[in-house]
């Protein structure tokens, strides 16, 4: 076995574990492979023979405690996932994976959505069609509306759907907490312009720019803030879709104010490009920016 293409999905998802084990714990043994995939001592031995095959600087057998060990020095990954899919992967099976539990604490969500309205959101996204809803907005209370959804996106804090709005004729930013209930059975089909090919802001990418805050008050030392963010030259560049700029800006505390002139050390970065924000609908949710 010379290449990973030949590896079926089941081996190759068992070669990827030892991977990950000699990566973040440093060793690997049969026993984990049998209680995590539930092979036979045969089949784990064949893995640890094939992993040799396609990596074979990366371990070494250790008789004495009758394990593999990673090979600091001729280590060199064989399957290319970033950080954050290994952290996705010790969260998300840390029960089974040979780490302990919780090993990675998440923060808890105050609120979830209910399954009801969410799955029948979901429904209509994946089958594109229109649905009537009753929504419950702060300004106007409890309304009925007809939307044409396509995408959800969360915020970590917050879980939204994207849609268009028949009676506004608009593409909209829905909370799916404040959806009171879904019609399931008003299912229809889309206007042509409904779509989501047609949802200019959602389709459309805009480079923000941060750098760390100008007040000393807020940050003494940039060169953490820099590091947090592995900037270059003072600044980090990440696009994002221009319907949910001003959501990330909130969300990651960027000050967004003329002069940088928000005093609270939760404001560590700001933004550098502010006019990014003149043509976004819902600029007013970025911190400290005062639309035109």
């Amino acid at each position: 076995m010379s290449s990973h293409e030949k590896l079926t999905h089941a081996v190759r998802e068992r070669l990827e574990f030892i991977e990950m084990q000699l990566i973040f714990k440093g060793w690997v043994s049969r026993i984990d492979l049998m209680e995590r995939f539930g092979v036979a001592e045969a089949a784990a031995t064949r893995d640890f023979k094939n992993y040799k095959e396609i990596a074979e600087n990366n371990m070494y057998l250790n008789h004495t405690v009758k394990r593999y060990e990673i090979n600091k020095d001729g280590f060199s990954p064989f399957f290319k996932k970033t950080i954050n899919d290994y952290i996705y992967d010790i969260k998300e099976s840390s029960n089974n994976s040979g780490f302990r539990k919780g090993i990675i604490e998440s923060m808890p969500k105050l609120s979830s959505p209910e399954l009801s309205v969410f799955s029948c959101l979901s429904r209509a996204i994946c089958n594109i069609k229109s649905v009537k809803i009753k929504y419950r907005s702060l300004d106007n209370g409890l309304s009925d509306k007809t939307i044409s959804p396509h995408s959800f996106f969360d915020t970590d804090l917050r879980m939204y759907v994207r849609c268009f709005d028949k009676k506004r004729s608009k593409f909209i930013d829905l909370l799916v907490n404040r959806i009171v209930s879904v019609d399931d059975l008003s299912f229809h089909e889309i206007g042509e312009n409904e779509a989501i090919e047609y949802d200019v802001d959602w389709n459309s990418f805009v480079d923000i720019k941060l750098s760390p805050h100008p007040n000393e008050f807020n940050v003494k030392n940039k060169e953490c803030v820099e590091m947090d963010l592995n900037m270059i030259y003072g600044e980090r560049v990440v696009s994002v879709r221009k319907a949910l700029v001003a959501y990330w800006l909130n969300r990651w505390n960027v000050d967004c104010s003329i002069g940088c002139n928000l005093k609270d050390k939760k404001y560590q970065l700001c933004l550098s490009n502010k006019d990014v924000l003149k043509n976004i609908e819902n600029s007013f949710i970025a911190p400290g920016y005062v639309c035109d």
